[in-house]
């Protein structure tokens, strides 16, 4: 039976705000710093059985941790079995293994899943990049993406942060990947919209705009998107209104891309570096965009 995993991508483009209410942020959270890369990657250090730390990119759009070759060598990741690598640029075969001990902070993760790849298609561009921390590590903890403070905040899953402010959202995992619906004022069907800290731009899998019927300019200009798994042409436009909880936005850059994915009901990626921060809550399945305490 052939195995599906998604990985992220990475685009550019600008900066949104949110509000709105609830309440208090506990302790216990381990705060990472992190470098951001090509403008918006996350990239915090890791400890792979032991040895490094290694430079690896935060992605929620990845379902699989990734490594490099080098990596794998130097750290004794030996892989037993092959698996399919899909992204919105095509599908590669690429060996899966397993780390002993994963480290990120004090926080330890036994017996990870991770995927093997050449180095340079970690990210398409950044040779300083050794990995992608994806969801199969990120959805044992709760976490804050803090791009102002450069900080991510981890948490156990049973302790809660309840943010006072920012733009709270219902979510739930497809295909281990974080999805929020958003209603629109002009469409029956909500949109639904991967949380994707490896993007910064918002982009949406064609036929999805015209199917619900978003009022959409597109251009003719073309830019090429690059996946750890190879390019792919898109269309950009511009999206006339978002809505994200109770707040409206108005004439944000948009990227078009026709679907290459197996399966899935997502309508596009809501990037996280469109916003000054992100709460993520796996425990109880919400997303907070711009918390504040």
């Amino acid at each position: 039976m052939t195995t599906w995993h998604r990985v992220g991508y990475f685009l550019g483009f600008m900066s949104l705000f949110c509000g709105q209410a609830w309440g208090g942020k506990p302790e216990g959270a381990e705060i990472i710093r992190f470098r951001i890369e090509q403008g918006q990657l996350i990239v915090i250090p890791v400890k792979i059985n032991g040895m490094g730390p290694f430079s690896f990119v935060l992605d929620t759009g990845t379902t699989l941790t990734m490594v490099s070759h080098e990596v794998a060598r130097t750290t004794g990741i030996q892989t037993h079995e092959t698996v399919q690598v899909a992204t919105v640029a095509g599908v590669k075969t690429r060996g899966r293994g397993q780390v002993e001990n994963l480290e990120i902070g004090q926080r330890s993760f036994s017996g990870s899943d991770v995927i093997v790849t050449v180095k340079g298609e970690l990210t398409g561009w950044s040779a300083s990049v050794d990995g992608i921390l994806g969801q199969n590590i990120l959805n044992r903890m709760n976490f804050l993406l803090d791009y102002q403070s450069k900080q991510v905040q981890f948490w156990n899953l049973e302790t809660g942060y309840q943010p006072t402010s920012g733009v709270k959202l219902e979510s739930h995992l497809q295909q281990g990947r974080i999805v929020v619906e958003l209603t629109q004022s002009k469409t029956k069907t909500p949109l639904r919209l991967m949380v994707d800290s490896g993007s910064s731009g918002l982009l949406f899998f064609e036929p999805a705009a015209t199917d619900l019927e978003l009022d959409v300019v597109r251009s003719n200009q073309f830019l090429q998107v690059r996946t750890p798994t190879g390019g792919n042409s898109v269309w950009q436009g511009e999206l006339r209104r978002l809505k994200v909880g109770e707040k409206f936005f108005s004439n944000l850059p948009v990227t078009f891309v026709r679907r290459s994915l197996p399966g899935g009901r997502e309508h596009g990626l809501l990037p996280t570096s469109l916003f000054s921060s992100v709460y993520v809550n796996n425990q109880d399945k919400f997303v907070v965009f711009n918390p504040k305490d």
